[in-house]
C-alpha cells in the first residue's frame, strides 16, 4: 500500500510541475547574457553564481548558457518571450 501512496504522489508530484512550467503558445526561452561573468563550473541550462542573479533581477533567472562555440559558458538572465531579438537569445 505505502508503494502505491508513494508513485502516486510522484505522479502527483510531476503533473503539478509540468502544469507550472507550460508557457503560452508561441513563447519561448529567451536569454541575455551578463557580460564578463562566467559560469565558474556551473553545468550548462543550471543556476549560476549568486553574482549572476543579483543582476538579473529578481523577475527573472540567472542560467549557465553557452552563447557560442568561441566563448566559455557563461551566466546569462533568463526570460520568458514571444520572440527573441539579438538581446534576447536561445542558448546553443
Amino acid at each position: 500500500m505505502s508503494q502505491f501512496l508513494t508513485i502516486y504522489c510522484l505522479l502527483l508530484i510531476t503533473s503539478l510541475i509540468s502544469v507550472n512550467y507550460r508557457h503560452v503558445d508561441g513563447d519561448e526561452a529567451c536569454y541575455r547574457v551578463v557580460p564578463n561573468v562566467p559560469c565558474e563550473g556551473a553545468a550548462l541550462g543550471k543556476s549560476c553564481l549568486p553574482e549572476c542573479v543579483k543582476l538579473c533581477g529578481r523577475s527573472t533567472l540567472g542560467v549557465c548558457v553557452r552563447p557560442d562555440f568561441e566563448h566559455p559558458p557563461m551566466c546569462a538572465c533568463s526570460f520568458v518571450m514571444k520572440n527573441c531579438s539579438d538581446l534576447f537569445h536561445r542558448p546553443c
